[in-house]
């Protein structure tokens, strides 16, 4: 079974929609692990959670730090940007705040274990269903 969630965040309006002192950290395939520790250590980033599915990095930074050149980062959205620019790096963004706008009217909801660990809420953002889908459950029974 394949379960894709999508969803976006409109951050133009709100540039400070993210988790302070926060960053998402996606290194490149060859990157070596020297590599992910220097530029870890250049921001002065701790790891706050590795991310296994989609292979990054959730890091608490400092409200600054001074990269190899000497250059000042001040801010979350400065050492985006820094990282951007290094070849080691797959992308780097925020940690970007989400806020679920719709909610299941399941009675039930509560019973569903899984729902909020694989942060279903957010596909409700998406679609919330039609009444032009049918659904059909075949079971076969081999004796």
């Amino acid at each position: 079974m394949v379960l894709l969630c999508c969803f976006s965040a409109d951050t133009s309006a709100q540039p400070n929609n993210f988790v302070s002192k926060q960053l998402i950290v996606k290194f490149d395939k060859a990157t070596t692990d020297v590599e992910k520790r220097s530029i870890q250590n250049e921001l002065a980033a701790c790891d706050l959670q590795y991310f296994k599915m989609i292979d990054a990095y959730l890091w608490s930074v400092p409200e600054s730090s001074q990269n190899v050149h000497g250059k000042t980062l001040k801010g979350v959205q400065a050492m985006v940007d820094y990282l951007k620019r290094l070849p080691q790096i797959d992308y780097a963004e925020p940690n970007y705040k989400y806020d679920m706008l719709t909610t299941p009217n399941d009675p039930d909801y509560s019973h569903l274990w899984g729902m909020e660990k694989i942060q279903m809420p957010l596909a409700w953002n998406i679609t919330t269903g039609s009444s032009d889908i049918a659904i059909g459950i075949l079971l076969i029974l081999f004796n």
